[in-house]
């Protein structure tokens, strides 16, 4: 009999399976190499893992961004780093939070709310609601599909909706969404601006 207080070896039943899966394939289950782990810890926590490839991503592309741009301001930079990072933060303790059963029911709709108001806060900062960036959206929608809950996809649906719907056909409406305009663009050089005339566009590298 186990003594009170003493933890198992493996710290969830995902781990577990792993081992035994590697142990029925013939290695052993101390000898698992960096590229291994990684797939596993992308099986367990599919959702964890493809947010913060994400926002890598978003944060090697800002930063070449930066760089790149002869009109650079380095307090809007370091919001949007700062924005990301907390982002990334907040999803390491969902993903935290899941592993208790209090949480299993509500926490996925918790962390599709911090999404949508963390993606919706970058698109804020750079003023980009007209831009190619309004994609993140419907990422998040896909996104939320890896919990394999309809009614999931259907709340981040609805949240997504009243912050895209400033991307539809004529003039925004910038009082809700852009209530401060800014002197100079905050356009990403890789994201495209869409014209208010019909067939025209212009490019956001100001």
């Amino acid at each position: 009999m186990p003594r009170e207080g003493a933890q198992g070896p493996y710290a969830t039943a995902g781990e577990m399976a792993d081992r035994l899966e590697q142990y029925l394939r013939g290695e052993g289950v101390d000898s698992a190499s960096p590229w291994q782990q990684l797939r596993r810890w992308t099986r367990r926590e599919p959702e964890l893992v493809s947010r913060l490839g994400g926002l890598g991503l978003i944060t090697l592309l800002t930063q070449y961004n930066y760089y790149r741009s002869t009109d650079r301001d380095p307090l809007l930079h370091c919001e949007i780093l700062g924005l990301l990072a907390l982002w990334a933060v907040a999803s390491v303790l969902f993903q935290m939070l899941l592993r208790r059963r209090r949480w299993a029911t509500t926490g996925p709709y918790a962390w599709a709310a911090t999404d949508i108001a963390a993606l919706t806060g970058v698109l804020h900062l750079l003023d980009a609601f007209e831009s190619s960036l309004m994609v993140g959206y419907p990422v998040m929608i896909a996104a939320s599909g890896l919990w394999f809950r309809v009614p999931l996809v259907w709340f981040t649906t609805a949240l997504s909706w009243r912050p895209s719907c400033g991307s539809g056909h004529g003039p925004p409406d910038r009082d809700v969404w852009i209530p401060h305009q800014h002197p100079t663009s905050r356009w990403p050089p890789w994201s495209s601006r869409v014209s208010s005339s019909p067939g025209r566009s212009s490019a956001s590298g100001r």
